[in-house]
């Protein structure tokens, strides 16, 4: 697997598009927030390669037009940044997803849930492999994916935590702790960007 040269950094939803309720804000400007300082960060650590936010304000481009945007940036991957929700407050933790025969977007959603927070420990510490074609609770995964493999870019879907699970919601609000998931998305990048060795992320 060659190393990737240009990323795209997505916040998700945008616009009328709130997604759910973070830390008392709306999804949509609390993960453009994070995008933001994740690409600071990246941009700071590595000269190469190169990364765009697909957004950088409060609007809705749709999942296809989002995804177009990262092809036009020559995107070879996409990191897709939301925070869970569920109807209940049964599930919890960080987890990531990508696409079946995605090798790249699972390799780097593989290390990213490797290096997670422990206080966010994910429910499973390996990426999900989801099936374009899923009709169960993956469906919604495969939606956000399926626009990004359609231009040839690979993807990882990364729900940071669960909004909806209050212990996740606490840890969340402490301090540190949402930087080092940003520490664990740069390892799951560098993994990506130097395939052939491992390679540490230092604060």
């Amino acid at each position: 697997m060659a190393g990737v040269s240009r990323i795209a950094i997505v916040a998700g939803h945008g616009g009328s598009n709130r997604g759910t309720r973070v830390l008392g804000r709306d999804e949509s400007n609390w993960v453009l927030d994070y995008a933001r300082l994740l690409h600071r960060r990246c941009e700071a650590m590595w000269r190469d390669p190169l990364f765009q936010l697909t957004r950088d304000g409060d609007y809705d481009l749709g999942l296809d037009g989002t995804a177009k945007k990262a092809a036009d940036f020559g995107a070879q991957l996409a990191i897709v940044l939301h925070v869970n929700a569920y109807s209940t407050s049964a599930l919890h933790g960080g987890a990531a997803f990508a696409l079946d025969g995605d090798a790249c977007g699972r390799s780097c959603g593989n290390e990213v849930m490797h290096s997670y927070p422990w206080e966010l420990a994910p429910m499973r510490e390996l990426a999900w492999y989801v099936p374009s074609d899923a009709h169960d609770w993956r469906k919604a995964v495969a939606n956000v994916l399926r626009p990004y493999a359609r231009r040839g870019i690979s993807a990882t879907l990364i729900e940071l935590f669960y909004a909806t699970h209050p212990y996740d919601v606490a840890v969340a609000a402490c301090e540190g702790v949402i930087d080092r998931t940003q520490l664990a998305v740069m390892a799951g990048l560098a993994t990506v960007l130097w395939p052939a060795r491992t390679a540490s992320v230092v604060a």
